[in-house]
């Protein structure tokens, strides 16, 4: 029997992890408009059944996917890490609120 890991799961924890920090920092940096809601206004919305329903969809739809795949079109690559990024961000604004420390 095989046991089914849970990808949404894992990335929160993998988002405790400093190496998690820095890359959400660098995607902060690059990032043209800075996220103008506070931390806990993610963290109200999908610490719902009904927000880690939506966001486990998401993580499977966008993040738990190839990213780049053979013969694609070159601007395919930046679309699907654009989908994965949003995801990511609404997990470490959603970490930051836990851990107290959500400083955009």
């Amino acid at each position: 029997m095989v046991d089914e890991v849970d990808g949404l799961t894992e990335a929160f924890m993998g988002a405790d992890m400093a190496s998690w920090d820095k890359m959400m920092a660098g995607s902060r940096e690059s990032q043209v408009v800075q996220s103008g809601l506070d931390g806990a206004v993610y963290a109200a919305c999908f610490n719902t059944p009904a927000g880690r329903a939506v966001l486990g969809d998401m993580y499977a739809r966008f993040v738990n996917v190839t990213i780049v795949e053979p013969g694609q079109a070159p601007e395919t690559h930046g679309i699907r890490q654009g989908q994965a990024n949003v995801v990511f961000d609404i997990i470490d604004h959603i970490n930051k609120t836990e851990r107290g420390s959500d400083d955009e």
